[in-house]
């Protein structure tokens, strides 16, 4: 098991905080330095998947503090007047760092497996929620100069951006799941999805 750090706050980590202010849902910072985000521990997991799936490629970042999701689900609760609650995700808090894509240099793969490091992330929470949707996604915007470097260390794309994300919970509008499910069945496609729930 390897150790290594996210990067201290410097040129490459204030790059990606840049990106970050200038991104959507992002004002309530505005004018805000580095000092405004939190600090994780993580540690690399390969090859995780459900019990059910043939995918391989994925990697994860494990969250050393699971109680992270655990407060802002309180939250979300505490705001909505103690009547509706964020769903636990199916994973325990992580960040997705490779997305099920096989990687060129796939010999490299498992040197990243328990690799210890850190990112961090804005105290924003943000959601894909609309009155439309069956099933809609809150997560927290993750920074990581590391995830970039093993990404390109893999032979894979850097994310464009440079930034990921870390799932805090799911909402259902049960008046759409009927709707929801018409749509899966015509098309096999999560048509609520919205990218944010691995």
């Amino acid at each position: 098991m390897t150790s290594s750090t996210g990067g201290t706050p410097g040129t490459s980590l204030e790059s990606h905080f840049t990106k970050l202010l200038a991104g959507p849902g992002s004002s309530i910072l505005a004018g805000s330095s580095l000092s405004a985000l939190h600090k994780v521990d993580g540690t690399i997991r390969c090859s995780v998947r459900r019990p059910d799936s043939d995918q391989n490629w994925w990697m994860v970042a494990d969250c050393a503090d699971q109680e992270i999701g655990s407060y802002y689900r309180g939250l979300y609760w505490l705001e909505h007047n103690k009547g509706s609650k964020l769903m636990r995700p199916y994973w325990p808090l992580h960040v997705t760092v490779v997305r099920n894509e096989e990687p060129p240099n796939v010999g490299r793969w498992w040197d990243y497996d328990g690799e210890q490091l850190d990112f961090y992330h804005l105290p924003c929470v943000r959601t894909n929620w609309t009155a439309e949707r069956y099933r809609s996604f809150y997560w927290l915007d993750v920074i990581c100069p590391r995830f970039e470097e093993i990404r390109v260390e893999l032979g894979l794309a850097k994310n464009p951006d440079g930034i990921y994300h870390m799932s805090i919970g799911t909402v259902e509008n049960e008046e759409n799941r009927e709707a929801y499910e018409r749509m899966w069945a015509a098309t096999g496609v999560e048509a609520t999805k919205g990218g944010h729930d691995d």
